[in-house]
């Protein structure tokens, strides 16, 4: 969802700098070239963004676990581990994807006279940038509506779990299995 936000947020920016984009494409500036500089540009802040979020991560996590209603187990502990950290690089490598992929794809599509002739105005975008913009939103939706299905549920199933009648006293059977 995040990477969405910065994909619109991007999306946006691109359809504001047209006049830059077309002047470079003007004076000589190969499309692959302003893609690439798009794409680096959202790279660049998906980074800085991963970066933030690792530094924030722990201390946000006790936070979340202080104002959790439900208490974990003792013998479940919540740290990031080498396989937590490949997973959120390869997140950022795909949010990265996601983010400058849109906007360089229509900053590509800058027709120099068009853009020039046009004098600032139309800053709204045309068909492809609002039809761009309407699927990153309509995607971001959809995925807000799957996040808070799944977490629903998910908290649901643990709820009835530890609410379940196992046939037998469970006090202590985990703690003596975790030791």
């Amino acid at each position: 969802i995040g990477a969405i936000n910065v994909g619109c947020l991007l999306l946006a920016r691109v359809i504001d700098r047209r006049g830059e984009l077309a002047t470079c494409a003007a004076l000589g500036a190969d499309r692959r070239r302003l893609m690439l500089q798009l794409f680096t540009e959202a790279l660049v802040l998906v980074a800085a963004g991963g970066a933030v979020g690792a530094l924030a991560g722990p201390w946000l996590l006790d936070g979340f676990l202080a104002l959790s209603p439900v208490t974990l187990p003792p013998y479940v502990r919540l740290e990031a581990d080498a396989l937590t950290i490949v997973l959120a690089a390869g997140t950022l490598g795909v949010a990265a994807l996601v983010a400058g992929t849109v906007p360089a794809m229509i900053g590509r599509h800058v027709a120099p006279g068009d853009v020039l002739r046009e004098g600032g105005r139309g800053t709204l975008g045309r068909g492809a940038e609002r039809t761009w913009g309407a699927l990153l939103i309509a995607g971001e939706t959809a995925l807000t509506l799957v996040l808070l299905v799944a977490g629903g549920l998910l908290v649901r199933s643990y709820d009835r779990l530890e609410t379940l009648d196992m046939g037998f006293d469970r006090d202590g059977v985990a703690r003596l299995a975790a030791l």
